[in-house]
């Protein structure tokens, strides 16, 4: 395995995260994660998000894509969530890291 610095990785690379798994309102988060690199694959294409694909569940731990409007941005230390509004919806979408 070879380990990156700083969490940079490039679309297409297989990783491997460890991790601590922990319950945040509604959904799991992994603490004091470490990551490496497997190798590379294809680069995963996103579907399109739809209302319809949430609530019948087929989209979980699918890579989406949707247009949505920027609400807020909270950033607590390394941690940074977004609260985005999408087709009369809200909501809060926490961020892995952010490129500067």
């Amino acid at each position: 395995m070879d380990s990156k610095p700083e969490g940079i990785f490039l679309p297409g690379e297989r990783v491997q995260m460890v991790g601590f798994p922990e319950t945040h309102r509604y959904s799991p988060v992994l603490t004091e994660v470490t990551l490496a690199k497997l190798g590379v694959q294809q680069t995963l294409k996103p579907v399109a998000l739809t209302a319809k694909g949430i609530e019948e569940g087929g989209l979980d731990s699918s890579l989406v894509t949707f247009d949505g409007l920027l609400r807020n941005k909270n950033t607590v230390g390394a941690n940074t969530a977004l609260t985005l509004e999408w087709q009369d919806r809200t909501a809060p979408s926490p961020c892995a890291w952010e490129r500067k």
